[in-house]
């Protein structure tokens, strides 16, 4: 089966008094696996990634801090960093201004290797990707959570993109003995096998990787029972 991961940064969560909106989208990450080429390295396979540039950003504080990286991406793709000397010039600044290394690295990362658009040029390219994979078909998605919290977030055209059954791989690790209630997202990856990778948390392209190591995981695992 083809199905996409997918993940989202954002600048707030949902609550009962602030409904989603795809302005409040950080980054956006999909990537398409197939369960039946398992021999494909997750890093090797087609992805659509980008950050986005809002206007205004509205948040809360705990959503902006975590991606804080990105917002810093997003203002070295405005200050014109085409030489090295004013990338360099850049870098100080934020040093200057006591912002940590890490932060500055993932920024500087993200700045050169993901592409930056507004809200309409996301959906467009985004929409692109899906059809390129699924043609006129519609894509089952994977993700944590990725019903209730990030899918609620899409454009209602991306929304349409993808069928109602959800693949979440909260429920692929839940055990009917030992929990009461669906594992949280460190606990699917413990479970799964993956506590000890080294992929960076909170950006969507990672959380996208760890998702399609956990659904190979769990066939593995299936495959062995039977």
């Amino acid at each position: 089966m083809k199905y996409v991961a997918l993940d989202l940064e954002t600048s707030k969560s949902i609550s009962a008094d602030d409904e989603p909106s795809s302005n409040d989208i950080l980054m956006l990450s999909m990537v398409v696996d197939d369960t039946e080429k398992p021999e494909i390295q997750v890093h090797d396979l087609p992805h659509f990634t980008c950050l986005l540039d809002q206007h205004p950003i509205v948040g809360n504080r705990i959503a902006l801090s975590m991606n804080s990286w990105i917002l810093l991406a997003v203002e070295a793709s405005k200050a014109g960093l085409d030489t090295y000397p004013k990338k360099q010039k850049f870098i100080n600044k934020l040093k200057d201004l006591q912002i940590p290394d890490d932060t500055i690295h993932r920024a500087m990362f993200a700045y050169d290797y993901y592409p930056i658009y507004d809200v309409c040029r996301m959906d467009e390219e985004a929409t692109k990707f899906l059809k390129n994979h699924f043609k006129n078909e519609k894509a089952t998605l994977a993700g944590k959570n990725v019903g209730i919290f990030d899918f609620q977030f899409l454009t209602p055209s991306l929304q349409n993109s993808f069928r109602h059954g959800i693949l979440d791989v909260g429920v692929l690790y839940w055990d009917c003995f030992l929990d009461n209630s669906i594992p949280s997202s460190s606990k699917v990856w413990e479970r799964a096998g993956l506590h000890n990778n080294k992929l960076v948390a909170h950006n969507a392209l990672s959380d996208n990787f760890l998702t399609i190591q956990a659904v190979r995981e769990f066939i593995k695992k299936k495959g062995k029972i039977q």
